[in-house]
């Protein structure tokens, strides 16, 4: 990575080659985050680019609070959540029409 300057532009397959021979993250990973807002991408004539200096920032971006971060002080955050997922599983319960016979 030291051969790359901060502000050189490299193609999406070369930046995960660099930063990530291995994985986790591929191609298709850093043109979802250039369409969520979290790695700037410049595109050339139709070709997508990155820096070094915009990969190393992806990381840094400010990330929306989750609901199991709100939690209250004094719950806890494990219990919360398994309580959420339990609520999401549940099947939707409707009330019954109460009518007079």
């Amino acid at each position: 990575m030291e051969d790359w300057k901060e502000d050189e532009l490299l193609t999406l397959t070369e930046a995960v080659a660099l930063f990530w021979p291995r994985g986790p993250l591929t191609v298709t990973s850093l043109r979802t985050a250039g369409h969520e807002g979290t790695l700037e991408i410049t595109v050339v004539a139709g070709k997508h680019f990155v820096t070094p200096a915009a990969i190393r920032s992806m990381g840094r971006k400010a990330v929306p609070r989750t609901e199991i971060e709100m939690v209250p002080p004094g719950i806890d955050p494990a219990a919360a959540l398994l309580r959420r997922i339990a609520e999401e599983r549940s099947p939707v319960r409707r009330p019954r029409n109460k009518t007079s016979r």
